[in-house]
């Protein structure tokens, strides 16, 4: 296991850390004092230069004073010049200007300021304009004509020597400005940075002082830290010690040196009989991985390996199925030991095993049965999967299978119901059951009933449908209900002819010899009596008479198809109390079948008496739609509504369920308590 740092290496990393702390606190120090310094350099320097420039302005000066008082000595003397004295001046003009020259030339070299530099210049023109007049007032003199050279000298000479003492002047007093000005930005900057210093200083003796501090809160935590380690360490040995989990460290040698009670178990039970085990006995895959990772070398931290699936060899026959992770450990670059955490996860192979063989035993069963089976993914509808016997029964082959959508293979009339049934099972577990009509690929249709499961498949929420063609059962049913149907209308039709044709006559001559008998005299209450039964038996003629139209099936030849429906509705609503809207449409060159309309005409009476027994409806509502497809009907009333599933209520939509079914057609109820009721017929005409 891993070993954790002692306090006292802790606290020398601190120490360090200090001690380069202080380290980086004395070099910013002499970075700052090496600042002043420089900035001391840089304010003699500039004093220096701003003294050799006004060395300069003075020698200007003389210069120019000298040049000035030996030209007005020379004017002012009264005897003749001697000619050598003149030679000699002469001279002296010619080395004043090469000095004049040179000075200027050394101020331009060290002035940077502007407006000193063009002062400067000016200064320099000056002096070359007056040396021609000098040259010119000494010639004159030679030639003794000291009229002309004093007229010179004060016309122009004069002026020319006090412009170029205003510019020393001026230039003095810029120069000595300027040097002013830097010497006290330079001491401003040094009195800034001798500050900075300063305060630097009290800072940094701070910092020290609160990383001193800190050093000595981390050596205590840093004890108490690694107390705590070494407890969490303990426990945690006691931990693995007690574990369920395998547990076992191995040496850079691959020789296992610790493993858990729960390991130690398992393998000293079983055929070893040593206790020292090499990891290549009991793991050998992990072995492998063990010296291949043992051979980098250059491995600078930890690496954790995970292990999905291997076997532990606790004995000879059957070794078990663990995973979990192998940590390896490194230290300068080499493999110093490992540690693998592993999970007894053979019950569970064992289990997947099982599994899969039932899933094979499930899957063979899905192939081989004679019934189709289609499997489709609940969100896209997309079909995942058929067995062969929907392969022969849909002419889709495989591929066309996965390439179409589950709602294709219904007939095109029942796919938006369809659709609404697939989209609430979406989010409900419960087993799809019911009857429909599916269509193959080559375009023929066939009735079914189908039982739907929800379907885990592959991780795909699914639905698993198997699919019964009942097309000649319920052409069979549908046969044996038509034959039933036909009977009842001819025994109808005959119950209603003998109720019309001998009964009511029957009736009717009792009437007349009741109608005989009052014109004889006899007593009131006799009288009274015989015309009671007159009035009932008259009843009784018009009540069979009205049961006989109903049980006659309507022959729709004087009156057409919708009449006979609009007829019917006002013999329900002969005391008005509903409010009936009859919608319908059928070209006149359509012609249904007497038998569909008779069926239709059935299926409108039995719902109305339905409605007039039970409902306790103010409104209903009847369209009739028919177009090239087929014949559409649909009620509606705003009753109370119904339970479906109950027993009376359960035979009345079946009965009309079985009419439309007669003619391959639907029929939809939807309703609830305080809902009213809906019903929807469809009966196709191709």
């Amino acid at each position: 296991m891993h070993v954790a740092k002692k306090p006292s290496l802790l606290l020398g990393g601190i120490i360090c850390s200090y001690l380069l702390v202080f380290g980086l606190i004395i070099t910013v120090q002499i970075s700052q004092y090496r600042n002043i310094v420089n900035l001391t350099k840089q304010f003699n320097t500039s004093t220096e230069i701003s003294v050799n420039k006004l060395m300069l302005l003075i020698d200007l000066r003389k210069e120019t004073d000298s040049l000035q008082a030996n030209l007005l000595h020379l004017l002012l003397q009264k005897t003749n010049i001697n000619h050598n004295i003149l030679q000699t001046y002469s001279q002296k003009v010619e080395r004043n200007r090469s000095d004049v020259e040179s000075d200027i030339h050394q101020l331009l070299d060290l002035e940077k300021n502007n407006i000193v530099v063009k002062h400067l210049k000016k200064l320099h023109q000056s002096w070359n304009a007056n040396i021609p007049y000098v040259r010119q007032i000494l010639r004159y003199l030679k030639n003794d004509n000291r009229d002309i050279a004093e007229y010179i000298y004060l016309s122009s000479q004069h002026d020319l020597f006090e412009k170029q003492e205003q510019l020393i002047e001026t230039l003095t007093q810029l120069i000595k400005q300027e040097t002013q000005e830097q010497q006290d930005r330079l001491a401003k900057i040094t009195e800034t940075k001798q500050k900075e210093f300063k305060n630097l200083a009290r800072l940094m003796a701070g910092f020290l002082f609160g990383l001193a501090v800190l050093m000595l809160f981390t050596y205590y935590s840093s004890k108490k830290f690694y107390t705590k380690l070494i407890f969490s360490r303990q426990k945690y040995k006691k931990l693995i010690e007690v574990s369920s989990q395998l547990y076992l460290m191995v040496n850079a040698d691959g020789v296992v040196e610790l493993m858990n009670e729960n390991l130690k178990i398992k393998l000293i039970n079983n055929f070893y009989n040593t206790s020292v085990f090499n990891l290549s006995d009991i793991l050998p895959e992990i072995a492998i991985i063990f010296n291949r990772n043992k051979l980098l070398n250059n491995a600078v931290s930890n690496k954790i390996i995970s292990i999905p699936k291997t076997k532990l060899y606790v004995n000879k026959t059957a070794p078990l199925i663990v995973k979990g992770n192998f940590v390896l450990y490194y230290k300068q670059r080499k493999l110093s030991y490992a540690e693998l955490y592993l999970n007894d996860f053979t019950e569970n192979y064992l289990l997947q095993q099982q599994i899969k063989l039932s899933e094979r035993k499930y899957r063979n069963i899905f192939e081989l049965s004679p019934l189709p089976k289609i499997i489709y993914d609940l969100q896209t509808l997309s079909i995942l999967q058929v067995n062969h016997a929907a392969i022969i029964k849909y002419g889709y082959n495989k591929k066309e299978w996965l390439n179409i959508k589950y709602t294709d293979i219904f007939h095109p009339l029942y796919r938006d119901n369809v659709k609404e049934i697939v989209q609430n099972l979406r989010v409900k577990s419960e087993v799809l059951q019911g009857s429909t009509r599916h269509i193959t690929k080559h375009g023929n249709f066939f009735d079914v009933e189908m039982r739907g499961v929800p379907f885990d498949y592959e991780g795909i929420p699914a639905r698993m449908i198997t699919v019964l063609d009942v097309t000649e059962r319920n052409e069979a049913e549908n046969k044996i209900s038509k034959a039933i149907f036909d009977t009842q209308e001819k025994e109808r039709f005959e119950i209603s002819a003998e109720l019309h044709d001998n009964v009511n006559q029957i009736l009717t001559g009792a009437v007349f010899s009741l109608q005989q008998s009052l014109s004889v005299t006899m007593l009131p209450q006799c009288q009274q009596s015989l015309k009671s039964v007159q009035l009932h038996t008259r009843q009784a003629i018009e009540t069979i008479r009205q049961i006989s139209h109903r049980l006659a099936p309507p022959t729709f030849n004087y009156i057409g198809f919708s009449e006979s429906l609009e007829l019917l509705l006002n013999k329900i609503n002969i005391h008005h109390q509903y409010s009936i809207e009859f919608v319908h449409n059928i070209p006149n060159n359509c012609k249904m079948p007497y038998d569909l309309m008779l069926i239709l005409y059935r299926i409108v009476q039995e719902n109305m008496n339905f409605i007039h027994q039970h409902a306790k409806a103010t409104l209903i509502e009847l369209s009739l739609n028919v177009d090239e497809s087929g014949v559409e009907l649909y009620m509606f009333d705003n009753g109370i509504g119904y339970d479906t599933k109950s027993v009376q209520n359960f035979i009345h939509f079946t009965n009309i369920q079985r009419r439309a079914a007669l003619f391959s057609g639907y029929a939809r109820i939807q309703s609830s308590p305080g809902n009213g009721c809906s019903v929807k017929v469809f009966i196709p005409l191709t």
